[in-house]
């Protein structure tokens, strides 16, 4: 019987002596654990969120003011290109035509054309020639009230003649949603200025 009991608490010698070891094993490593809790990943992840949704409306705004930059650079272009044919006398159909107009047809597009001569100096605004079209960049027009009118460069001056563009007030505005205006203004002696 003295063997079974030697026996007994030889078996629960090792049992403690494992358990001892367990405990100890478990306990380096809780304490040497290298991971992150919950609470600091759901901060990772907010601010994380937060740098992105900033960026993202950021560019969006600088994404509409490149369009609208380069809506009012081309817009600038094609008006000084108008201007240029009336300073050069540009001659259409062997013809040198009395003026040349810039014009926006929608809120969108936009042209240069001439008037050609006639007997009695320039013809009438509804005698326009044929010309050349252009659209606005996506997204950016031009206040419907513009829609219509016209800058008149007369030849061979490249001034600007009639009164079309008093009904525009000298300026125009182009509009893109999600940014600032911007505006171009001719003068009667044929100066562009953008702002």
């Amino acid at each position: 019987m003295n063997f079974g009991l030697d026996l007994v608490r030889q078996l629960a010698d090792e049992l403690r002596n494992k358990l001892d070891l367990k405990n100890i094993m478990f306990s380096k490593s809780k304490k040497y654990n290298p991971g992150f809790t919950l609470v600091e990943m759901l901060v990772v992840v907010a601010v994380i969120g937060i740098m992105t949704t900033v960026s993202l409306v950021s560019m969006q705004s600088s994404k509409s003011n490149a369009r609208l930059n380069a809506a009012q650079g081309e817009v600038i272009a094609t008006i000084r290109l108008a201007q240029s044919y009336a300073l050069q006398g540009k001659m259409q159909a062997s013809k040198t035509p009395c003026a040349y107009v810039f014009k926006f047809m929608t809120q969108s597009r936009y042209q240069i054309f001439y008037k050609p001569p006639t007997a009695s100096g320039c013809a009438s605004p509804g005698a326009n020639s044929p010309g050349e079209y252009f659209d606005l960049v996506a997204g950016v027009t031009v206040p419907a009230n513009v829609v219509g009118k016209e800058i008149i460069f007369s030849v061979p001056f490249g001034g600007v003649s009639g009164t079309a563009l008093t009904d525009i007030a000298g300026t125009f505005t182009l509009d893109h949603a999600g940014a600032t205006s911007k505006t171009i203004a001719v003068s009667n002696n044929g100066n562009i200025v953008e702002n």
